[in-house]
């Protein structure tokens, strides 16, 4: 709520005031709507900070603390890209050795549209290999699917559990995390406006 009220960003008369806070809320949500409707990236952090700054200007008539802008919204918002990047490509080295390391691997399948093509049984059995063909050990195996299933999957077992249903679950769990992350930190900054907007009526 103190952050987002303006509170030592605009001077102490402006911040705070419902129509302050209208116009920064106002402001917010249109930049969000326009970028969703053109398919911009947004946050609504990056919201909200032009709603304070383009507010202040007009109300404070220029007056607003740009040194405080930068340490409370500026470099967190600059800095925290890169972390995430950071950490995700430790991870994502982490669990690309452990997948070599207990021998997991992909496959990958052949798709067939509506437009079908014929092909010889020999030159078939050349490109996919024989024993597949004849149900032998070796070789891929050709195998009929809906196009949804037409994707890498991972091979093999962790813990006696598929690899590709680990894999999945944790796409679901991703998901999730990420969802209430999003809704735990963007919820509080609304509300934060509007009792911030109570505050200043009384």
């Amino acid at each position: 709520m103190k952050s987002f009220s303006g509170k030592g960003l605009v001077p102490p008369d402006i911040a705070g005031t419902t129509v302050f806070l209208i116009a920064v809320g106002v402001g917010a949500a249109g930049t969000v709507l326009l970028a969703t409707r053109f398919g911009f990236p947004v946050s609504t952090t990056h919201g909200l900070v032009g709603g304070l700054v383009g507010a202040g200007l007009v109300a404070a008539h220029g007056q607003v603390d740009f040194g405080r802008l930068g340490g409370a919204f500026l470099i967190p918002l600059l800095v925290s890209p890169f972390i995430a990047f950071a950490l995700g490509l430790i991870l994502y080295g982490f669990f690309t050795r452990a997948r070599r390391k207990l021998g997991l691997t992909k496959e990958s399948c052949l798709c067939v549209g509506e437009q079908r093509a014929c092909l010889p049984a020999s030159v078939l059995a050349a490109s996919i290999g024989g024993a597949a063909l004849s149900g032998g050990p070796a070789g891929p195996r050709l195998m009929v699917a809906a196009s949804e299933e037409c994707a890498e999957i991972y091979t093999g077992r962790v813990l006696g559990i598929s690899a590709q249903k680990i894999l999945d679950t944790g796409h679901i769990l991703s998901a999730v995390a990420v969802s209430f992350a999003r809704g735990l930190h963007d919820t509080p900054k609304i509300a934060g406006l509007l009792v911030a907007a109570q505050i200043g009526d009384t």
